[in-house]
């Protein structure tokens, strides 16, 4: 049985807020979501580990991408790049 790969914010990280942006903070470094989509995976990610696949989908779904067809793929490899140093795989 193959176990689904799962993202979830490192210890210490919380969510942050000002005026209308959100992003992710730890010790003394935030970084903000570039638009709403991503502010929404961050969301996600603060309610608990979450499913790779789940968050391919929550893009796909909110910007009209087929979820076959690779674009929500590579737009959550972007999200990690910018995230990475607040999530852990």
């Amino acid at each position: 049985m193959r176990m689904e790969k799962q993202l979830s914010l490192k210890p210490g990280v919380s969510l942050a807020h000002q005026e209308d942006r959100v992003g992710l903070s730890l010790n003394g470094r935030t970084c903000w979501a570039e638009n709403a989509t991503q502010a929404e995976l961050l969301h996600a990610l603060e309610q608990g580990p979450q499913c790779v696949n789940a968050l391919t989908a929550v893009l796909c779904r909110r910007l009209g991408f087929s979820p076959d067809s690779g674009e929500g793929a590579l737009l959550l490899a972007a999200f990690i790049l910018n995230f990475g140093e607040f999530l852990e795989p």
